[in-house]
């Protein structure tokens, strides 16, 4: 009778082992690149998806409260800039005047995947009601951008147009 039990409870110890290992937890700090916009000097650089910043500028992110403090404290200027960034896989160098071509994400911490994911898209076509400069257009683009993924919207494709016809 002792047999048997001791052999249950080694079964629930592998069992749980094998659960532990199937999540496969992640203590890596960093965020993630969930998307890279296309044809920008980032993307030239060679950056992809599912690469893990782990510092910019020499200054270390661990989530994303620090990814978001330092690119706001990085480009101030609003001016082109040299932004080193480094991964987990490599290294990157080029010239910046803000990071919205990135699209990131908190580094999961485990393989389970939570939420809902709707593919598709919609399109909408908004005019001010008074004219703005081109400067004023991209920062409401970078502002748009940012709002929608701290709100948990991400790849969303914001595009300035000059001409409504």
């Amino acid at each position: 009778m002792t047999f048997k039990l001791s052999f249950k409870v080694w079964i629930l110890i592998i069992a749980l082992l094998l659960s532990i290992l199937a999540i496969k937890p992640s203590f890596q700090s960093g965020v993630t690149v969930k998307s890279v916009e296309q044809n920008t000097s980032i993307s030239n650089a060679g950056l992809i998806s599912g690469e893990v910043i782990k510092s910019i500028n020499g200054q270390t992110i661990k989530n994303m409260v620090d990814y978001a403090n330092v690119t706001s404290n990085l480009f101030v200027s609003g001016e082109d800039i040299r932004v080193d960034l480094k991964t987990a896989k490599n290294d990157y160098t080029f010239l910046a005047s803000n990071l919205s071509a990135i699209t990131v994400v908190d580094v999961p911490s485990t393989r389970i995947q939570t939420g809902l994911d709707l593919r598709g898209g919609a399109r909408a076509l908004v005019q001010p009601d008074v004219a703005i400069t081109d400067t004023q257009l991209e920062d409401l683009i970078s502002v748009s951008r940012n709002r929608f993924n701290v709100y948990g919207l991400s790849d969303v494709n914001i595009r300035g147009v000059s001409d409504l016809d």
